[in-house]
């Protein structure tokens, strides 16, 4: 519109100054250079007039959006190092008292809100604090000694929020968590394991490939390479119902060694067939079995054992 205003001042002076000369050549009557000009005045301020009002519309629309990014804009920005971000998950670890001190940087003038994230209410409190641009609010969090790990919302006067979690490193908290886990394997250890027959083995061992078991036999091989063990068991002390069984050196007997004609329980996962060379050259298919647990070894098999 500017520019449409200025090329019709510029082309409308030319006419103009071209209709006086002829008006005094009398080539032209005055009256008719009047009311051109009088046209040309009146359209100009007009123009002027469109041109003038519209910084005002820009000047409203442009305070409008500021003041619709001022009430989306967050507020605040949760401080977390590298290490405590796994997947945009927030994770903190309080001391070995149970306390956090969560920064938190102001990005804007406003307020936040540090709630609860959890299904309970009684444990934390929602707490509301302003904070300024260009500040680091330090806000302190102490977890009760049952509470392993606890789960938390800041959200700003904007409706933006951050979650994050605390992880409890007390020492209460690191017992409870302990006996968790040994009550836990301890019950896995007892219910998971099925005990399963060589003919389940030998007769079935796609069905039972990738399934938990527990058997038991006599040693009658052990092999020993790289921290591993290879060991051939005899179920019920029968040689024809031998297995192969793997073991880590982790899964050890707690009193000592593996040896020959040892009577133990494996607690492992069916891993189908496997072959193996005897001591006589010739090639045997047996079941196969990944040990998990450590070998229960009740010492030397009874004399009788499998008779």
């Amino acid at each position: 519109m500017i520019t449409v205003a200025a090329v019709w001042f510029l082309m409308g002076l030319i006419v103009i100054i071209g209709m006086l000369v002829l008006a005094i050549l009398k080539q032209i009557k005055w009256k008719a250079f009047g009311i051109s000009t009088s046209i040309y005045i009146v359209v100009l301020f007009f123009l002027f007039v469109i041109v003038g009002s519209q910084p005002t519309t820009n000047n409203t629309k442009n305070s409008k959006s500021s003041s619709e990014l001022a009430s989306t804009a967050k507020i605040f920005k949760l401080i977390y190092n590298d290490d405590e971000d796994y997947s945009d998950e927030i994770h903190f670890e309080s001391n070995k008292d149970g306390k956090y001190i969560v920064k938190v940087k102001g990005l804007h003038n406003g307020k936040i809100k540090l709630a609860n994230k959890d299904d309970s209410e009684e444990k934390f409190q929602t707490r509301t604090y302003k904070i300024k641009k260009g500040q680091t609010l330090k806000i302190p969090i102490q977890l009760k000694g049952d509470d392993l790990v606890h789960n938390f919302e800041i959200t700003d006067n904007n409706d933006n929020s951050k979650d994050f979690s605390i992880y409890n490193n007390s020492e209460k908290a690191n017992s409870i968590a302990d006996s968790m886990s040994a009550n836990e394997s301890s019950s896995s250890s007892i219910t998971n394991y099925q005990q399963v027959s060589y003919d389940d083995l030998a007769r079935h061992s796609k069905k039972m490939n990738g399934k938990d078991i527990s058997i038991t036999g006599s040693i009658i091989q052990v092999e020993h390479e790289d921290g591993m063990y290879m060991l051939l068991v005899a179920m019920n002390g029968d040689p024809d119902q031998t297995v192969m069984v793997a073991v880590d050196k982790s899964d050890k007997p707690k009193n000592g060694d593996m040896v020959k004609n040892d009577l133990v329980t494996i607690q492992g996962t069916a891993g189908g067939k496997q072959k193996y060379t005897t001591v006589m050259g010739d090639d045997n298919e047996v079941p196969y079995i990944d040990c998990n647990e450590v070998i229960q070894d009740q010492g030397k098999a009874p004399d009788d054992y499998g008779d």
